[in-house]
């Protein structure tokens, strides 16, 4: 994906273009944000909560988890609108998977 689009306006009388417009609207501000998780908590808080059986826990429980671990957690300061968004960023270390009942888990990749 290009880091910017450029478009051409056309020549309007009284139109004066003062200069590119980014629009990249790709640019997750995660880039941008100064708050950061270690890997070393996620970890920690993936073997609290996952289920030994399965190998996968509920993204509610891990969330749960990574406050215990880091009570000053949040999703949004890191740049996130959503925790779904976050556990996305976490691969390849771990991937979300679709329960059978509905429910979105976390697994460690293998």
């Amino acid at each position: 994906m290009p880091e910017h689009i450029e478009t051409i306006a056309p020549k309007l009388p009284g139109v004066k273009i003062l200069g590119k417009i980014d629009l990249n609207l790709f640019n997750p501000l995660k880039k941008t944000s100064s708050k950061s998780i270690s890997q070393q908590h996620i970890d920690n808080a993936f073997n609290m909560a996952v289920n030994k059986d399965t190998g996968i826990t509920v993204l509610s429980l891990f969330h749960e988890s990574l406050k215990q671990v880091d009570p000053t957690f949040n999703y949004r300061d890191l740049g996130f609108s959503s925790f779904r968004k976050f556990c996305e960023s976490l691969a390849p270390t771990y991937a979300i998977v679709m329960r059978e009942d509905g429910t979105m888990s976390l697994k460690k990749s293998e």
